[in-house]
């Protein structure tokens, strides 16, 4: 997926660099995690302790944005280096 949307940003600003790596990488981290498990959990026939958890939201997709861009960052400079 992170090759796919690297390609794509590359080809609409028609050069590749760090900036259009880690773009790439967060858009990727972002489109990862804003899809995620909905769960129920309580005791069962008892509507009273029926609790959901989301994993999935706006913290979440910030979080992993901003690993895939570092990470990308991190892989753009090794890469540059060598």
């Amino acid at each position: 997926m992170y090759n796919g949307v690297n390609s794509t940003i590359d080809a609409l600003r028609g050069k590749h660099d760090s900036m259009g790596s880690m773009a790439a990488g967060a858009l990727t981290g972002a489109i990862f995690k804003s899809t995620g498990i909905f769960f129920l959990c309580g005791k069962a026939g008892s509507f009273s302790h029926l609790h959901s958890h989301f994993l999935v939201g706006i913290r979440p997709m910030v979080v992993a944005a901003m690993l895939g861009s570092s990470l990308a960052g991190i892989w753009s400079y090794v890469k540059n280096s060598v």
